[in-house]
């Protein structure tokens, strides 16, 4: 498309790459816009239909199919993306289509009280619902805590997993090699999905999230001094996967949890706010870095340890605040 695009502008060969890849930022940025409305339409469903105590295993099998799909993907797949690219990208939307369309045809939502009537002198419209949501989200200290942790946990894994490819390719790792490593972090993972959602209903998700964490904090700072070669690259990104899947597993259920039920859509779009500026920031930031270092690939194992260990002390604060909200047993969300 860039390519035909470029031809009718009458562009010159030297610019035919800038224009493709302008064509694919804007697709991608498209791409970005839909996929973060519909996962926070897809939790806030997953809200309101799945019983609160059993919310925990319900994500470990829900992580447990996507991890089947990642590792036929990464096993058959990643070593033919650079020829089949479009076919894999068409498949993939085609599947993702499907998928959700038959989603909103089958699942019922239930009966919910309808919306509170506005105060007198109240802001209405889109006015008073953006002074709504912004009140509610970003002016309690509790709730600032519980959105950047969450946030900048799932942005502890970005370095690795943006720089992943590039990273096996410095340390002369090959793409084939690449994915089943890649396919070997869900097969691991697949296998814990379950037991880690039994521990987030058993023991909390901010306990889970707590530990993953903290293991992971650590993990990355040792890969930074013994990664130099495929092999110990390859040992330290199964274990970042795991890691990182013990997290989006064990602590899938901390905005459910957490946030008010009847207010979690909103609150939910608050932590995909925050972290959608800090990937932002993250990306360009560790690219420009890896760039001015000669593209030592050991860094992105630093930059995850030093954003885990943020997140990890951000939800320290949580989870000792959501313990004088009655923790485990009795937590209250503060309205």
């Amino acid at each position: 498309m860039g390519a035909w695009i470029h031809d009718h502008m009458g562009g010159s060969p030297e610019t035919l790459n800038l224009t493709v890849i302008v064509v694919m930022g804007l697709f991608w940025t498209a791409f970005e816009f839909a996929t973060l409305s519909a996962n926070v339409v897809f939790g806030a469903l997953i809200n309101d239909v799945v019983p609160r105590e059993m919310i925990g295993r319900f994500f470990g099998m829900f992580r447990a199919v996507s991890l089947l799909t990642g590792i036929f993907f990464n096993y058959y797949l990643m070593g033919h993306v650079k020829e089949h690219y479009t076919v894999i990208f068409a498949t993939i939307g085609a599947v993702y289509g499907v998928g959700f369309f038959l989603m909103c045809l089958k699942v019922k939502e239930g009966d919910y009280p309808p919306p509170p009537v506005p105060a007198p002198g109240e802001p209405t419209g889109a006015w008073g619902a953006v002074r709504s949501y912004l009140k509610d989200c970003f002016t309690k200290s509790y709730y600032l805590w519980v959105i950047g942790s969450m946030a900048m946990a799932q942005l502890a894994f970005v370095p690795v997993n943006l720089y992943g490819v590039y990273a096996a390719d410095g340390f002369g790792m090959s793409m084939g090699s690449y994915g089943k490593y890649l396919a070997a972090t869900y097969a691991c993972s697949l296998l814990l999905a379950f037991p880690l959602g039994w521990m987030a209903d058993r023991f909390h998700a901010t306990r889970m999230a707590l530990a993953a964490m903290g293991l992971y904090s650590v993990v990355m700072a040792v890969a930074f001094f013994v990664v130099k070669g495929p092999t110990a690259f390859g040992i330290s990104f199964l274990i970042h996967g795991v890691l990182s899947g013990c997290y989006l597993t064990g602590a899938a259920a901390l905005g459910q949890m957490l946030f008010p039920k009847m207010k979690y859509a909103q609150f939910a779009s608050a932590v995909a706010m925050a972290l959608a500026a800090g990937n932002v920031l993250v990306g360009p930031l560790l690219g420009y870095a890896l760039d001015k270092i000669g593209r030592d690939y050991r860094y992105i194992f630093a930059a995850g340890c030093v954003i885990g260990v943020s997140a990890l002390i951000m939800t320290i604060v949580v989870y000792r605040r959501f313990v004088a909200y009655g923790g485990a047993k009795g937590y209250q969300a503060p309205e």
